[in-house]
């Protein structure tokens, strides 16, 4: 029998955070719900018998977060930084991108930080997919060039100001 099943299973928490961090970034979100899983599975796999109220768990695993936090292994800011330059270099539209990191669990205020942080040009993105993928926008058929842009996350009035200069060269 474990003398204190709080101090275990923060302990065995926090092993498991490490593992998953070393492997690739997380946001808090996501590596709240991997610990969340992880600590359901945890009694079959060790054979106790530990119950904890759902009170105690989300204060542990707030705990292990926390102590991530400040060893700096576990930072929203910095997974959103990342994210953002990366899709950019994906050539992804402003709408997409938010719309991936709000499903991350990402805040307003650090999308916004990031955007800014990675001087993001949403024109010229459109521009250097148009150049690079002239297979994918059919520069004749607007409307198709226009849902195909969309879907990509770009707004409609960027896309119509790119389209127009292309049409009148």
């Amino acid at each position: 029998m474990v003398n204190n099943p709080k101090a275990y299973i923060k302990i065995k928490l926090l092993e498991k955070a490490y593992s998953l961090i070393s492997t690739r970034a997380y946001t808090q979100k996501k590596l709240t719900y991997k610990l969340k899983a992880y600590l359901y599975k945890l009694p079959k796999k060790t054979k106790l018998d530990i119950k904890l109220e759902d009170a105690e768990i989300k204060s542990i695993i707030l705990e292990v977060i926390t102590e991530l936090e400040n060893q700096q292994l576990l930072d929203d800011l910095k997974y959103a930084i990342d994210f953002v330059e990366e899709l950019i270099r994906k050539m992804y539209g402003k709408f997409y991108i938010i719309n991936k990191l709000k499903e991350r669990g990402i805040s307003n205020g650090y999308i916004e930080t990031a955007f800014n942080t990675n001087n993001f040009d949403e024109i010229s993105i459109i521009r250097d997919y148009i150049s690079t993928h002239p297979h994918k926008v059919n520069l004749q058929d607007k409307q198709k060039s226009v849902r195909h842009l969309t879907s990509r996350g770009f707004q409609y009035n960027n896309i119509d100001t790119v389209l127009q200069e292309y049409s009148l060269n």
